[in-house]
């Protein structure tokens, strides 16, 4: 027997779950990319007021790997980290950072050979990693001066590296409090509206209930008051 309540989904609605599915199936395979524009959404704010300092995209400097050795110029001096989606390296920085092999990135002076040393980075992606920077941080590097440096590494198809202004290190903490607050007040204000207009409902529903047993006691006092008034005359219509 045919269901005579259903409904076939109109063509909007279909579009708008197709719609809904790409848009979910594209966050699905990006996740890395959707945890880092979150993250960086939400330390935005607190990066103009000067609580934290986080990487803008003229500070980044990409590098892709087509030969090696090769002489990069960096205008700043400090520490670097070292980014890359590419798998084969982050399988191998993976595997590097439980021995004591040395780092598969060397920087070096080009004038007198010094090599600076290259720390591997033991986490994975965290939401303060900058968006503009593609994957994850896998080495880190500090350089006393700017100026022209020697690169080398492994020259694998495709592979690009991002040497990205470490302003996190020492500070992960204040982000995560920063972060803390600013979820808590995202979820607490909204819940805080929510929970006041619940619990006035349910005042009002508790305050209707109690109204309409006061009511009801009431009416069946009454009722019980007439007939005790009632019984002594109807005991003598019937002597």
């Amino acid at each position: 027997m045919a269901n005579q309540g259903y409904k076939p989904p109109g063509l909007l609605a279909i579009i708008g779950g197709v719609v809904v599915f790409v848009v979910l199936i594209g966050l699905a395979c990006s996740i890395s990319t959707t945890v880092k524009l979150i993250g960086y959404g939400l330390l935005y704010v607190p990066s103009r007021l000067g609580l934290v300092d986080v990487p803008r995209p003229e500070t980044i400097q990409r590098l892709d790997l087509v030969s090696t050795p090769v002489n990069a110029y960096f205008k700043d001096s400090g520490t670097f980290e070292v980014f890359t989606s590419n798998y084969e390296l982050l399988s191998v920085s993976m595997q590097m950072e439980s021995s004591t092999s040395t780092s598969w990135f060397h920087v070096a002076d080009p004038t007198t050979g010094e090599r600076y040393p290259v720390d591997s980075i033991r986490r994975g992606l965290m939401p303060y990693d900058t968006p503009f920077a593609e994957g994850r941080p896998v080495l880190r590097f500090s350089i006393d001066t700017p100026g022209l440096y020697q690169l080398s590494f492994p020259t694998p198809p495709a592979a690009s590296l991002y040497f990205v202004p470490d302003t996190t290190t020492g500070k992960e903490w204040l982000i995560w409090l920063i972060y803390s607050g600013e979820v808590g007040l995202i979820f607490g204000v909204p819940g805080w509206f929510y929970f006041r207009g619940w619990r006035k409902e349910s005042e009002d529903l508790a305050a209707m209930r109690k109204s309409m047993r006061v009511r009801a006691d009431s009416f069946w006092e009454e009722e019980n008051a007439r007939k005790e008034i009632e019984r002594p005359g109807d005991s003598y219509q019937d002597l």
